[in-house]
């Protein structure tokens, strides 16, 4: 029980990384289209 656990609060740890790192990526983005016009 207390590894199933363990992996699914690595899989939420993981997945937040990955929307954080999503969302900075799309901003960047945004950001160096604004700097460019």
């Amino acid at each position: 029980m207390k590894n199933k656990h363990k992996i699914s609060a690595f899989a939420a740890v993981f997945t937040v990384i990955t929307l954080v790192l999503g969302a900075a990526s799309v901003i960047g983005a945004m950001f160096q289209r604004k700097k460019l016009k």
